[in-house]
């Protein structure tokens, strides 16, 4: 699994964000202090517990 797109709506700092992951490999944020890579993370952090139960109800 490889994820092509996140966006995000009313997130901490981030009233829309959105990113297309073009590598299937890598991907780099990057940015200043405090510019909300660490709440990007956190929002892929999020998606993921939502998948993992999903799948889980399913079995």
């Amino acid at each position: 699994m490889y994820i092509k797109k996140l966006e995000i709506v009313n997130f901490g700092p981030f009233k829309r964000l959105s990113f297309d992951f073009k590598s299937q490999m890598i991907n780099i944020i990057e940015g200043y202090n405090a510019s909300g890579k660490t709440h990007v993370l956190t929002a892929l952090h999020f998606c993921f517990i939502i998948i993992m139960q999903f799948i889980l109800i399913k079995k």
